[in-house]
């Protein structure tokens, strides 16, 4: 069977990850966006902090941090929406600043209520 769309073998691979290895799996395409992120290690204090991905600064606000979400679900709904408000508390709370937080999850954009809600989330550190 040919593929219909030319990202589709990424496209499978990324909606099956999940967690770190969802995080770990997505690096090639945020780099093509932004080439100076670094990954924090996994489950320690910048991870703990809401942060998977950060362009690095000595000082002052990152210019962007990346918060990613491989979830193991197929339809979203409140307990993802959970998981969104809990990073992004833990996030506001650990006293780091960012030009640009971006949030980065496996399924696609569909749901719009899903959508609103969690970009209201992440405008929320605004």
């Amino acid at each position: 069977m040919a593929y219909t769309r030319p990202w589709a073998d990424l496209d499978r691979t990324l909606a099956v990850a999940s967690g770190n290895d969802f995080a770990r799996k997505v690096r090639p395409l945020l780099r093509l966006i932004w080439p100076t992120i670094v990954e924090t290690p996994p489950m320690q204090k910048w991870d703990t902090d809401g942060i998977d991905y950060v362009a690095w600064v000595d000082e002052g606000s990152f210019p962007c941090v990346i918060q990613c979400k491989g979830f193991e679900v197929q339809m979203l709904g409140d307990p993802q929406l959970a998981q969104i408000r809990k990073s992004i508390s833990k996030f506001r709370k650990s006293g780091h600043h960012c030009d640009e937080y971006v949030l980065v999850h496996n399924r696609d954009g569909r749901d719009r209520e899903f959508h609103s809600n969690a970009t209201a989330l992440v405008t929320s550190l605004v």
